[in-house]
């Protein structure tokens, strides 16, 4: 019904994205022994009760290295965490093909130091496409 990219549609809600995947992006952060990350989800989960490794709140329209997880909502309308940013202050990820996507709802990027050297959010050169 909501065709093959849902979050343009029902992203505006908890139809899609409330943080039910949480448990999920946990479960695969750990089994690739991920301690860190930078983090942008919408919800009102208390992220010290979801075995998270330490993690930064991905700052908008900014590049950053290392291990990125973000919703869709997020990464849609700039939700994070209840603060909300303009709407395209996470468009450089939409130019970039996730490592992976977990559950429905966050998608995961990898971004290498070399590759965010003089860009905005670079693909890691060993990304897969997400299905």
């Amino acid at each position: 019904m909501a065709g093959r990219d849902p979050s343009r549609i029902l992203a505006a809600s908890c139809d899609l994205d409330c943080g039910q995947d949480l448990f999920r992006l946990s479960q695969a952060l750990h089994e690739r022994q991920i301690s860190h990350l930078h983090l942008a989800i919408w919800g009102s989960d208390d992220m010290s009760q979801m075995n998270l490794p330490a993690f930064e709140t991905l700052p908008p329209s900014q590049p950053v290295t290392g291990w990125v997880a973000i919703s869709l909502r997020c990464r849609r309308l700039g939700d994070v965490f209840h603060t909300s940013y303009p709407p395209d202050a996470f468009a450089g990820l939409n130019q970039r093909e996730p490592m992976d996507k977990i559950g429905k709802t966050i998608l995961l990027y990898y971004f290498p130091p070399e590759a965010t050297a003089g860009t905005a959010n670079a693909p890691s050169s060993g990304s897969k496409q997400v299905q």
